[in-house]
């Protein structure tokens, strides 16, 4: 037959008969509870087990409710009362994460924006498009060492054969520029716009649905000329025993993203 120490089973954690439960401004919560157990309990592998840091409150003490199940166990203190009884105060913190997972405050958010310049093709270029389509494809295939410029046509270099006769001025300035020059690239502006934030809970699985597609940014951001927004980035800390203050940011680069490719589904 078990032997009981004022009523307490052996390696069993008993509660205390108060809970307290503390939430700040940030949305950290803590809270405190005692356990008692007997005192050659306190180093046995099976309470040791109980008191492992992250264990939750409610898999201690279930009666706290599952709306507290955030609370893991962070710390904890013991200390001998008279009779063989052992007193052990557990401190526990969380974050309440929400049912949508979203953050529900932001307590200080941050827009950043930056500007750069990235090398594009110069055949995506708009004047180069605007040629007609021989020009296009004889300054293609001479910048690529297939043909070359005879006067004001283009021929291909293993049969002679005319790709495009009487080019105009404007356009042997654009063969000269690509051709001659090498200038197969150019420099377009783009920026990247993000929303950095410290708040609570997370980021909610309708916002992560946009990633990668087209979207529109918090802050009203105006973009290049021509160019539409994409969610192209997204971070985020959940501090689940530190301070509380969970942090996130959101991107999005600008640029000329097709529809078909990257709109958001209907």
């Amino acid at each position: 037959m078990e032997t009981k120490l004022y009523n307490i089973p052996a390696n069993t954690l008993r509660p205390g008969p108060t809970l307290t439960i503390v939430r700040d401004a940030d949305g950290k919560t803590t809270a405190t509870m005692e356990f008692t157990c007997r005192k050659y309990d306190v180093g046995k592998p099976l309470i040791q087990a109980k008191l492992r840091q992250g264990t939750t409150l409610i898999s201690l003490y279930p009666q706290a409710g599952t709306e507290f199940g955030y609370l893991l166990l962070h710390s904890w203190t013991s200390r001998d009362e008279p009779g063989g009884i052992t007193t052990i105060t557990c401190d526990f913190g969380g974050v309440d994460l929400g049912e949508g997972g979203d953050f529900s405050f932001d307590s200080s958010i941050v827009y950043t924006r930056n500007n750069s310049l990235k090398e594009e093709s110069i055949f995506n270029h708009a004047d180069f498009l605007s040629l007609p389509t021989g020009i296009r494809t004889g300054i293609k295939a001479a910048s690529d060492g297939l043909a070359y410029l005879d006067g004001t046509s283009i021929k291909y270099s293993h049969n002679d054969q005319v790709i495009v006769d009487g080019v105009d001025a404007e356009s042997l300035e654009i063969y000269d520029l690509i051709v001659t020059r090498e200038n197969t690239t150019y420099l377009v502006a783009t920026s990247e716009w993000t929303k950095s934030a410290t708040g609570r809970g997370g980021i909610s699985n309708a916002t992560l649905l946009k990633f990668g597609k087209i979207d529109t940014p918090p802050g009203n951001p105006g973009a290049p000329d021509g160019h539409t927004w994409l969610f192209t980035g997204a971070t985020e800390q959940i501090s689940v025993l530190g301070s509380g203050q969970n942090s996130y940011s959101l991107t999005w680069t600008s640029g000329v993203w097709p529809e078909w490719i990257y709109a958001p589904a209907p």
